[in-house]
């Protein structure tokens, strides 16, 4: 179906793509999500390969005897961890990501069958930057626990919500990191830099997919949370491409298939 909407160019067909968005609505249920979102989302696939889509089936159990399949919660986390740090998953290979829309050059070869995982590009080095901490009201912050002395996350959460931070659930991380690290995303380096404030030489990475939350996970160097920089200080800061951490170690029977992969046909 990808393939056939590439081929089609309907990405770039705004009609097209609306009436591709009111079918996927009228037969699938989102939290959060409405119509101009997903046709944003569309749009901003424009121009891309096949082979840079890959499909990965949610990791679930043994089906019961009444058809359900349990959710493997543990393995599901590390699965949706991976995504958000931009850890390599298995089967991506930019190498077969050529435009299936277009007819391939002749003597190029199909999509490769052996199946690899790509390594991990190298990461730009971190370069410091100078930002303004806002209020800690004005920060929604998730702590994650990396080490194996447990209630950390707990203890944390509890005085950053007494020096005002919006926090959400503590919980354990599923990989390990060398230092205390605030994630975030691109647009929100205020909240990192004043999470940073609070959390002494904690490292600062600049990941996707966290939108306005800040993610604390805490290393072995934890230990304890301070009171953050006064709002409008000037902080340098310096921000990692790269969390500096070990990619997340995901299960070995994922169910994944990319897009360019023409196998079946």
């Amino acid at each position: 179906m990808l393939r056939a909407l590439i081929s089609e160019d309907t990405l770039t067909d705004l009609n097209k793509l609306n009436n591709v968005v009111n079918m996927f609505i009228s037969n699938s249920q989102v939290d959060n999500v409405q119509t101009k979102d997903l046709v944003q989302l569309g749009q901003s696939l424009q121009k891309m390969a096949a082979g840079h889509f890959t499909f990965v089936t949610v990791p679930t159990g043994v089906t019961d005897q009444n058809g359900d399949e349990p959710p493997r919660t543990a393995d599901m986390k590390a699965l949706f961890n991976a995504i958000i740090n931009d850890d390599p998953l298995p089967e991506e290979n930019d190498q077969n990501a050529q435009n299936l829309s277009t007819t391939p050059a002749t003597g190029a070869s199909a999509a490769p069958t052996t199946k690899k995982s790509a390594p991990p590009c190298a990461a730009p080095e971190a370069r410091r930057e100078q930002v303004l901490t806002t209020s800690p009201d004005e920060v929604t912050v998730r702590v994650s626990n990396a080490t194996a002395q447990s209630g950390l996350a707990v203890t944390a959460t509890s005085q950053l919500k007494r020096n005002g931070f919006n926090v959400m659930s503590p919980d354990d991380y599923p990989s390990s990191v060398n230092t205390t690290t605030v994630f975030f995303s691109p647009g929100n380096e205020q909240a990192a830099a004043t999470m940073a404030s609070a959390f002494g030489n904690a490292k600062v990475a600049r990941v996707s997919g966290y939108g306005q939350v800040v993610q604390v996970v805490l290393g072995p160097d934890f230990k304890s949370v301070t009171t953050p920089a006064p709002s409008g200080s000037s902080l340098s800061v310096q921000i990692d491409r790269s969390p500096g951490s070990t990619p997340t170690k995901l299960p070995d029977d994922l169910s994944v298939t990319n897009a360019a992969d023409t196998t079946c046909e």
